[in-house]
């Protein structure tokens, strides 16, 4: 009954992608794009698979790597493990430092030293999205008002410097779920950045169907769907 309950939604939400509007790097180029964004006042972007990728299949296949600089065995699932207990545990949205501090209990890895590990292993490894940083630095010239918004585990200093790293620079504030105990899935993001916004008009471009375009035309966001 649970596998035809997943089959089903993945039916709704497949049915949902083709309805909604998606952009197609292979079928937009950037400044048809940038025209598009540029109608809105504030232009919000999220980070991870947006304008950042990463070289895996899966998020998680870098927790192999930051194994073996650690020299930890089965560190992967060890990981992977600590972070669904964080959040079972705390019943918050969850920064790094939560994760490491049950490694540290689990592993016996220093919560400093996995969390230096890992953050300098996502900044080394990740790169660029070029199609859209392109868009993303012509509408910082043109003086727009742009966001980020991000579920993510990494605090705001982190995340900048990764951001800063690969090219991004020019935005006006970032919005990162860890820091303000919400996140775009719940809608509390969004909250948070209406309310700082005021009347201004917003438009928000990410590659999660349920947290980038469900969630944000809930707050009647116009939402593009970036297709990878």
């Amino acid at each position: 009954m649970l596998e035809v309950l997943r089959k089903l939604k993945s039916l709704l939400i497949y049915c949902y992608i083709k309805t909604v509007d998606t952009i197609n790097q292979e079928l937009t180029c950037a400044e048809e794009l940038v025209t598009e964004l540029a109608k809105y006042d504030v232009i919000s972007f999220d980070v991870f698979d947006t304008l950042i990728f990463r070289p895996f299949k899966e998020p998680t296949d870098i927790f192999e790597i930051i194994g073996e600089k650690l020299n930890s065995k089965y560190f992967k699932e060890k990981r992977v493990r600590a972070e669904l207990k964080a959040r079972k545990m705390l019943n918050k949205e969850i920064s790094i430092h939560d994760i490491y501090e049950i490694m540290e209990e689990e592993t016996g890895i220093r919560k400093e030293t996995g969390i230096d590990i890992e953050f300098q292993t996502e900044k080394e490894l990740c790169y660029a999205n070029t199609y859209l940083m392109k868009v993303f630095n012509t509408l910082v010239s043109m003086a727009k008002d742009i966001i980020i918004i991000s579920d993510m585990y990494l605090p705001q200093c982190l995340l900048e410097e990764i951001m800063i790293a690969k090219g991004y620079q020019g935005y006006k504030k970032i919005y990162i779920s860890c820091d303000y105990n919400c996140s775009k899935r719940d809608g509390g993001l969004y909250k948070l950045v209406l309310k700082d916004i005021g009347s201004k008009s917003l438009v928000h471009i990410g590659d999660n169907i349920i947290s980038d375009v469900i969630s944000a035309k809930k707050f009647k966001i116009k939402a593009k769907y970036y297709k990878k």
